[in-house]
């Protein structure tokens, strides 16, 4: 399919749905970047802790089943050895 057919079909289809919003501060979770295109396609601003990133479909269900472990106690270290403790913001 052309890219600016493509493009056009997307903003058409943009409209309309953002006509239909209720809700105009979501928190998407996708497993890929399509929750990122979803909601720059509807001029949302991007409140996703996923945004843009791509998790394996098992790690994925994972994640939704303990969303509180991994978005706010979960410890991450970074390369150097670091610990960060930070959760996603409320």
């Amino acid at each position: 399919m052309n890219s600016g057919f493509r493009r056009l079909m997307r903003k058409g289809l943009s409209k309309r749905e953002k006509a239909r919003l209720t809700n105009f501060t979501p928190t998407v979770f996708a497993s890929n970047c399509n929750g990122g295109v979803m909601t720059h396609d509807l001029g949302l601003q991007f409140r996703s802790p996923t945004v843009n990133l791509f998790i394996r479909p098992g790690e994925f269900v994972r994640l939704l089943g303990n969303l509180h472990h991994y978005l706010y106690e979960a410890h991450f270290v970074a390369g150097g050895g670091c610990r960060l403790s930070r959760g996603y913001p409320r």
